[in-house]
């Protein structure tokens, strides 16, 4: 999910932005924490939501548009049945590029099913369809690539949301291994991980540009010189060193 400007746009802390309000429990999940950050955001301000299928519904789009809040989002199929759009199977089969639009008035929702690798449904509660984009992709059969028309709203589905994707795939390629079945500590090495890639992103962005691995090399090599232990001549641990990691007498 991306809540666009959020950080950017005020430096207000958001109360409780993490967690469900009680009155949306019967709602369900998804519901809830998508509606709970748009109680806190503050009023009369543009705020554009991003989320894939997991909080999408025709609910929750109509209720954030009835409050102002622009949003987007993947959606399965079971959520959308009043929506008359051709199955999965049968859209998987059309030309590849082909779309289907279906909108309801008194929800002011549009549903876009998409077939490109796979067929792709999109609702949202304010974008369009129009102006078609295109996109090149690569086609099995002549082996080159092709150009694929786009609608308007999947290209700006993709463009926000692909901070979130890169983020989780930066985040698996070094993630901190840890053994041992308590899951408290893989969460928190999980919330360790993600600090690290987004201070990463930020140094490439704002400073030097620099790989993700050498990055996290130069936090291990801080972290070890700035809590180098200081010994004793007997080579004990002082009791004044500040504790750290463990050296054999040589810096190593």
């Amino acid at each position: 999910m991306e809540l666009l400007d959020m950080l950017e746009s005020k430096d207000e802390e958001i109360p409780n932005a993490g967690m469900c309000s009680k009155d949306y429990e019967t709602k369900g999940m998804g519901y809830g924490v998508i509606m709970t950050y748009v109680d806190q955001l503050l009023p009369h301000v543009p705020y554009r939501i991003y989320f894939d299928n997991l909080f999408t519904s025709v609910e929750l789009l109509h209720d954030q548009k009835v409050r102002g809040v622009e949003a987007t989002g993947t959606i399965s199929g079971n959520r959308g049945k009043n929506f008359t759009l051709s199955s999965v199977d049968k859209m998987i089969k059309e030309n590849r590029g082909s779309y289907e639009v279906c909108s309801d008035s008194a929800y002011s929702i549009s549903i876009v099913r998409w077939n490109d690798n796979s067929v792709v449904t999109v609702a949202t509660n304010f974008d369009r369809v129009q102006p078609l984009r295109s996109v090149a992709r690569l086609s099995r059969e002549p082996k080159k690539r092709i150009s694929v028309p786009q609608p308007n709203l999947l290209q700006s589905y993709n463009t926000h949301m692909a901070g979130i994707d890169q983020a989780d795939q930066n985040v698996c390629l070094y993630r901190c291994s840890v053994r041992g079945k308590n899951l408290y500590i893989l969460i928190i090495a999980h919330f360790i991980d993600i600090s690290e890639q987004n201070t990463w992103d930020l140094c490439t962005h704002n400073e030097e540009p620099i790989d993700h691995l050498t990055f996290r090399r130069r936090i291990v090599t801080a972290i070890l010189e700035s809590n180098e232990r200081v010994t004793t001549s007997r080579g004990c641990p002082s009791k004044r060193a500040k504790l750290g990691s463990r050296f054999d007498g040589r810096k190593h």
